[in-house]
């Protein structure tokens, strides 16, 4: 394991940018790798939430981490063994430039996040 990172505030799309901007790395990630909860899926639904919105919302209890392409077998294997699930979302590149795969097309990460917690919280979302 290289690095680790909780995806707590400002979800998944903060903690991947912090963690290329620390590490002077891009990345390429796959959406369709992304596990979102089905109670976030259930907050999706009813308030209209954004992709964006949906990697940026936070997300406690997840942990990103960078593992060489070597050893994923084995944090794999020791995740599992203790109920943890795995996603292997992509790879972190030498080059600096950040993609995410969504429906077979390679768009810019975004660099912002728009966490919704606080606009649900203060019911400033309407569904």
């Amino acid at each position: 394991v290289h690095a680790m990172h909780d995806a707590t505030e400002g979800g998944i799309l903060a903690s991947l940018n912090e963690m290329a901007d620390a590490s002077n790395v891009g990345f390429k990630i796959n959406w369709n790798q992304i596990l979102f909860q089905k109670e976030i899926k259930t907050l999706s639904d009813y308030f209209d939430l954004s992709d964006l919105q949906l990697l940026s919302i936070s997300s406690s209890g997840t942990i990103l981490v960078a593992v060489s392409p070597d050893n994923i077998c084995e944090v794999q294997t020791v995740l599992h063994k203790i109920g943890v699930e795995m996603r292997l979302l992509g790879v972190f590149t030498k080059k600096l430039k950040r993609v995410l795969v969504q429906n077979r097309k390679e768009i810019l990460f975004p660099q912002e996040p728009d966490d919704p917690y606080v606009r649900i919280v203060s019911k400033d979302i309407k569904h």
